[in-house]
């Protein structure tokens, strides 16, 4: 196994514990804590800034930076324009979340960020029929959790 492997796999195992934990207190919650989500982003610049050097590849950086400032920018542009639909944590969110699109999709950024998106809506979507099927309507459904599994089910299908 060489380093480049383990450092791979240690940001795929930050990243899902990370999702896990963020998940379940958005769910309890309905937030996303500002120190949860910058250790995320920190330990996955980390570990991938680690692979980038063992592997003498630059590049995926580039395209990680891009989708990081590209996916966070544009969920803030949305909550600029609805914030009682889009809360601020699911923006920033969205900075370690466009980190790893644009690591493993390079090139691709936008059409990785705009199937996350439509990913994410559909589990939105389905979250808000459960809670509605129930006998009880609990407030506004939590879109953390639909981001983290969009972003996952993604970034396997490029890696």
């Amino acid at each position: 196994m060489t380093a480049q492997t383990v450092f791979n796999d240690l940001a795929w195992l930050w990243l899902i514990g990370w999702l896990v934990a963020l998940s379940l207190v958005d769910l309890r919650q309905h937030r996303l804590p500002t120190s949860m989500v910058s250790r995320l982003a920190a330990g996955l610049v980390a570990l991938h800034v680690a692979v980038a050097l063992i592997e003498d590849r630059p590049a995926p950086l580039f395209w990680a930076f891009l989708g990081m400032a590209g996916f966070a920018g544009f969920l803030y542009l949305i909550h600029r324009r609805a914030p009682e639909g889009l809360g601020g944590g699911d923006v920033r969110l969205a900075g370690p979340l466009g980190w790893q699109l644009g690591w493993v999709a390079g090139p691709d950024i936008f059409l990785a960020v705009a199937l996350t998106l439509v990913a994410a809506c559909g589990g939105a979507l389905m979250l808000l029929l459960l809670q509605r099927s129930g006998k009880r309507f609990t407030g506004p459904v939590a879109f953390g959790p639909p981001l983290a599994v969009a972003t996952l089910l993604i970034s396997a299908i490029w890696n």
